[in-house]
């Protein structure tokens, strides 16, 4: 779902898209999804891009200071790699015996 201060765009997986001009329609019961009218398939076309471009974008929040992320590093214990599969597909991605990881 996209918005701005006019237009609420509703993607959903597998159905048809959902356009509401919150103008004219603040409650949402008029769906212009299906319009053929100009306006509204130019509506639909540009908050599309702009929500695939959105979906594109890095969205990795934290909410840890770089310092306290620093300070929690190299206290995990041994043993479980998060990302691999198993000991050859670490030494793959390192070039180094899985023994000597840090």
């Amino acid at each position: 779902m996209i918005r701005d201060q006019r237009w609420k765009y509703v993607h959903a997986e597998g159905f048809r898209p959902m356009l509401f001009d919150l103008e004219a329609d603040p409650l949402e019961l008029n769906d212009l999804g299906a319009s053929d009218q100009e306006e509204h398939v130019l509506q639909r076309a540009i908050m599309a891009q702009a929500l695939f471009a959105w979906s594109r974008q890095h969205h990795n929040r934290i909410t840890l200071s770089p310092d306290r992320i620093e300070a929690m590093t190299g206290r995990e214990p041994p043993g479980i790699l998060i990302g691999f599969w198993d000991e050859q597909e670490f030494e793959a991605e390192f070039g180094k015996p899985f023994a000597d990881r840090p």
